[in-house]
C-alpha cells in the first residue's frame, strides 16, 4: 500500500473521529434539555402569568379554596344531604389530597417541623402553602443538577474512551505507514500452529 493510500486513510479516520466526537456532545445536550425540560415541567409557580388563579402548575391551590365563593358552590355541590361535620371532613380530604397530588416532591416533614418551630406562622393557609412550593422546588432543583452532573460525567467518560480509541487507531496508522515505506524486505510474524514456534514472512 502507498504512503499516499495510508494518508488517505488516515485523513478518513479523522474524519470519522470527528464525527462520533460531534454525536457524543450532540446526544450530552439533547439529554441536558431533556432534563431541563423536565425541571420546568415539575416546578411549580406560585401565580399564574395569564392573571389565572389556579392553572396546571401555577397558583396557590389553598388561596382559591379558601375563597368564600368556592366553599359556597363546594357545600351546595358535594355536600348534599350531609351534616355539617361530614361536609368539613369532604372538604378537608379533597384539599389533603390537592396538596399531597400538586406538591409530591415536597418534604412535609420538614415543613411542619418549620412551622413548628415558628407557632402561628403556618396559620395563613397561604404562608403555609408557600412553604410546600419552595420545599417542592427545592427537590425539583436538586434532582435537575444531580441528573446535569450525571449528564457531563457520562459525556466526559464517553470522550476519554474515544480519545483513547483514536490514539490507538493513530499509533497503529503510524506503524502501518512505516512499515509500508521503509526500505528493506516488508516482514510480518505469525503465530505457529506448534506452540512456542513463531513464523516469519518476508517480501522484497
Amino acid at each position: 500500500m502507498s504512503s499516499r493510500s495510508f494518508a488517505l486513510w488516515a485523513a478518513v479516520v479523522v474524519g470519522l473521529s470527528g464525527c462520533r466526537s460531534g454525536a457524543i456532545d450532540d446526544r450530552a445536550n439533547e439529554n441536558l434539555n431533556d432534563a431541563r425540560v423536565t425541571a420546568e415541567r415539575e416546578a411549580v409557580y406560585p401565580t399564574c402569568p395569564d392573571r389565572a388563579a389556579v392553572a396546571g402548575n401555577c397558583g396557590l391551590l389553598l388561596k382559591r379554596a379558601s375563597s368564600e365563593d368556592f366553599r359556597t358552590k363546594f357545600r351546595d355541590l358535594k355536600c348534599v344531604g350531609k351534616d355539617a361535620p361530614a361536609c368539613e371532613q369532604l372538604y378537608q380530604k379533597m384539599i389533603d389530597a390537592w396538596l399531597a397530588q400538586r406538591y409530591r416532591l415536597a418534604d412535609w416533614g420538614a415543613v411542619a417541623l418549620s412551622c413548628d418551630s415558628d407557632p402561628g406562622s403556618c396559620d395563613d393557609p397561604v404562608r403555609y402553602e408557600l412553604r410546600l412550593v419552595d420545599s417542592h422546588n427545592r427537590r425539583v432543583r436538586d434532582d435537575a443538577a444531580r441528573a446535569e452532573s450525571e449528564i457531563e460525567a457520562r459525556r466526559e467518560r464517553e470522550q476519554d474512551a474515544h480519545v483513547s480509541h483514536q490514539v490507538a487507531v493513530a499509533s497503529a496508522v503510524i506503524g502501518e505507514v512505516a512499515y509500508a515505506t521503509h526500505d528493506g524486505p516488508k516482514c510480518r510474524s505469525y503465530p505457529s500452529v506448534f506452540a512456542g514456534v513463531t513464523n516469519t514472512v518476508c517480501t522484497p
